[in-house]
């Protein structure tokens, strides 16, 4: 009756029929197997604490039994579900030594090292999982070995060894349930140390993972942007701000990541998408202090999608919110005069982009704008007939900025103008 009971599923039944031979049957010759029955009908059932009692009262009773060992396993998985981890890690190394060789010893230590830690023996633990690892690299059991190896060289404070671990199991064990917390730790790890170029890949790995990258700050995701873009992988700089926006709620962390967004996708030549951005910017935080930073990408999207009239528009609204909410920021104000310059340009109107030119050289003098604005003002100068003052912005150029690229296109039209001179 036992065996049929749990042969469809009845465990509870199953073990009052063993219960019933084995303690009213004590001569039984089916005893010892209905006793081990008990044990496992009871675990099944989820009576950890009978099928621990049970278990227990096997292996004393039946010390010479070919189903000891099993019945010793059977007893640490019982203790290990009711917490009792002392007497679980007491029973295991027993196990062990009774059987180096079992089958299930990947688990064993596994459990044991589980066992020790739960029991307060944090430093033991280590023995068991390092043996697991390193005798059964490719068992199951080896990814979570190694990430609580990790998990407390990082509680302990060795902080490298810890990053080193997390690291070999995002790269040895990419099945892990533990990767997406690894790369969690392996990101604000490299992050406290400023290993930006480890960092980044991590969190690129991990963006799919909505419940872990909550637990990064926005602050590591908006710099990790900015280190994506100034390398040049501004695709890579887009994903990292659009889950930015929307994983945290702050929304001050959406409008900052919508306005480097915007930035992103102007250099991307995605300018539907970047005015959108902008607009979206302006809609949802109309107070927001970046209302020069979104007209100018409105400016740039326009200019893209050669809507100059509304580019322009864009450009003057973009410098009067500079006025009203002021610049900290002189590189984007002398930017945004720059690339006002090059639409008045482009629309023919050299005189009022000369003035721009020379507005961004003299107030807002540096490498990032100077050398452009210089040459392309020296240009203007020579279509002028301007040559003398033309070749004097030229030198200029070369003698101030020698490393600027735009200073080895001078050096070539100071050439061109000496050439022609004679």
């Amino acid at each position: 009756m036992a065996q049929i009971a749990t042969g469809s599923g009845d465990y509870e039944t199953a073990a009052a029929e063993y219960r019933t031979v084995v303690e009213q049957y004590p001569a039984s010759r089916f005893r010892e197997k209905a006793a081990f029955g008990l044990g496992q009908a009871e675990y099944v059932a989820g009576a950890y604490d009978r099928a621990a009692r049970a278990f227990e009262e096997f292996i004393t009773g039946y010390p010479e039994s070919p189903l000891y060992d099993e019945a010793l396993r059977w007893l640490v998985e019982s203790l290990v579900q009711v917490g009792q981890h002392e007497e679980a890690t007491r029973r295991t190394a027993e196990l062990i030594a009774r059987n180096p060789q079992h089958k299930d010893l990947p688990h064993l230590l596994y459990s044991q090292g589980l066992s020790l830690y739960k029991s307060g023996r944090i430093e033991e633990m280590r023995r068991p999982l390092e043996e697991l690892l390193s005798r059964f690299p490719r068992s199951r059991y080896a990814p979570e070995a190694l990430y609580w190896l990790a998990w407390q060289d990082d509680q302990a404070g060795n902080t490298d060894q810890a990053l080193q671990e997390f690291e070999r199991l995002v790269k040895e064990y990419p099945a892990s349930n533990h990767l997406y917390a690894a790369y969690r730790r392996l990101v604000t790890g490299y992050m406290q140390k400023q290993k930006f170029d480890q960092a980044l890949p991590m969190l690129l790995a991990m963006l799919s993972n909505t419940e872990e990258v909550k637990g990064i700050g926005p602050e590591v995701f908006f710099q990790l942007a900015i280190h994506a873009s100034d390398g040049g992988r501004h695709e890579d700089a887009v994903r990292i701000l659009a889950t930015v926006a929307q994983i945290h709620s702050d929304p001050a962390v959406e409008e900052r990541a919508l306005v480097e967004m915007g930035r992103e996708l102007i250099l991307l030549d995605r300018w539907q998408e970047a005015l959108e951005c902008a607009e979206r910017l302006l809609s949802k935080f109309p107070q927001t202090l970046f209302v020069p930073e979104a007209h100018w990408i409105r400016a740039k999207a326009f200019c893209g999608m050669d809507r100059l009239d509304e580019a322009a528009k864009a450009f003057d609204e973009s410098l009067q919110a500079l006025v009203n909410v002021g610049s900290t920021d002189r590189f984007f104000e002398a930017t945004v005069h720059l690339d006002r310059g090059k639409l008045l340009e482009a629309r023919g109107l050299i005189q009022e982009a000369l003035k721009e030119y020379l507005y961004v050289d003299i107030l807002f003098p540096g490498p990032k704008t100077s050398p452009e604005a210089i040459l392309r003002g020296a240009d203007i100068q020579k279509r002028l007939g301007k040559e003398k003052e033309a070749r004097d912005m030229l030198e200029r150029l070369v003698q101030t900025y020698p490393d600027a690229p735009e200073a080895q296109q001078a050096r070539l039209r100071l050439r061109d103008l000496l050439s022609q001179a004679e």
